[in-house]
């Protein structure tokens, strides 16, 4: 589904692969926490736990998580180069190599977009 949608930004916002990134990036993230929650619904009824205070539970982490990760990033970052040679990211070069070949698939397609 990402790499659908990062074909469809594509053609709206030809050339561009910030655009396309941040789409395909969104799609994933929510195609992800919807099946994390699902799986925790899932076992919290198993488990007879109400979902209100449930969905409560994870709202409060949801909210407490932005300012965790944000420290955490900003400590990582301080002691090491992200990304390194320590902390490489190779999901991050598959995101931006399939957002070049789309780039450049339309460049070579219409022959006047231009890639950054």
């Amino acid at each position: 589904m990402t790499c659908a949608l990062q074909g469809v930004f594509a053609i709206i916002a030809p050339g561009r692969v910030v655009p396309n990134l941040v789409a395909g990036a969104i799609a994933e993230a929510g195609a992800q926490q919807a099946g994390d929650m699902m799986q925790d619904f899932k076992t919290a009824h198993l488990l007879g736990v109400c979902p209100r205070a449930q969905f409560y539970a994870m709202l409060m982490g949801s909210f407490a998580s932005v300012f965790v990760s944000v420290g955490a990033y900003a400590l990582y970052t301080s002691a090491f180069q992200i990304p390194g040679p320590e902390f490489p990211a190779p999901t991050a070069e598959i995101w931006l190599d399939m957002a070049e070949l789309v780039c450049l698939s339309l460049q070579t397609a219409f022959n006047k977009v231009s890639c950054p």
